[in-house]
């Protein structure tokens, strides 16, 4: 029987293997920020700030909060999914002064319902940041 702690290695493996594609994608693609969105890859879609319900904006606000940055700059969004289950979500990559505990970093990436109700896949460029689910709702 795997122990918790073999499944949450095992987890953060498959999370960075799933999320590496999207992360070399957004880094190749020039920002031109008169589209809305645009196309990333298959399932995937480039969005703009702008673009977003405030509702969302706030959610994404939010968990930066709860990283101690209030005024966060967007990197990128990029709207796709879920597996199975077809919600919809953005994978979101911020810039800013974030703090977790005694650990600080210039940028945030998680992964969020559209609809704000759960956070998750939470890191930072480095690795330092470590972040369980968040709910927010």
């Amino acid at each position: 029987m795997e122990t918790y702690k073999e499944i949450e290695s095992m987890t953060k493996i498959l999370v960075t293997v799933c999320m590496l594609p999207f992360l070399l994608v957004g880094c190749g693609q020039s920002q031109n920020n008169s589209n809305t969105s645009a196309a990333v890859s298959d399932g995937v879609t480039s969005v703009d700030w702008s673009s977003l319900p405030t509702s969302e904006q706030q959610a994404i606000i939010e968990v930066a909060k709860r990283f101690g940055d209030p005024d966060p700059k967007v990197v990128w969004i990029h709207q796709t999914v879920t597996d199975p289950d077809q919600k919809l979500m953005y994978l979101v990559k911020l810039s800013g002064d974030f703090k977790q505990g005694e650990v600080q970093s210039g940028d945030l990436e998680f992964s969020i319902l559209a609809d704000g109700s759960k956070v998750w896949a939470i890191s930072n460029t480095d690795g330092t940041f470590k972040g369980d689910d968040v709910k927010l709702h």
